[in-house]
């Protein structure tokens, strides 16, 4: 199994550049890109992230429960994300916006759980 640095460094990382964004009162011409696309992507980026890290790496199979967890995981952030917009001078919050981060999320651990399973991950290697 691997480390559990290896497994979370880098989820964390993400949620590190996810934060530093949310924090910047001028978002440039990323502000022209349409927020779903924007959410979306970030979200689904998050999403594999999380599944991998709960799953126990590439090519492993997730649990039905593990696949909740990263939603509720990545919507969690997605909500204290929003809330942390709201003191940041000309950004907003909103609902639409969690709703989006879902969206993406979702649509990552839906993708995970779909992917195949590694002969070597599943431990049916060899015989």
């Amino acid at each position: 199994m691997a480390s559990l640095l290896a497994l979370w460094g880098p989820v964390l990382a993400w949620l590190a550049v996810s934060y530093a964004a949310s924090a910047q009162s001028d978002v440039g011409r990323l502000g022209r890109v349409p927020d779903w696309i924007t959410h979306g992507i970030e979200y689904f980026v998050l999403g594999l992230l999380l599944c991998r890290a709960l799953a126990g790496g590439i090519g492993r199979r997730l649990s039905r429960p593990m696949a909740l967890l990263a939603i509720m995981l990545g919507v969690g952030w997605g909500v204290s994300d929003e809330w942390h917009q709201s003191f940041v001078p000309r950004r907003e919050s909103s609902l639409a916006d969690v709703l989006k981060d879902l969206g993406g999320c979702g649509l990552a651990v839906l993708v995970w759980r779909k992917l195949p399973v590694s002969r070597v991950a599943s431990g049916s290697e060899g015989g």
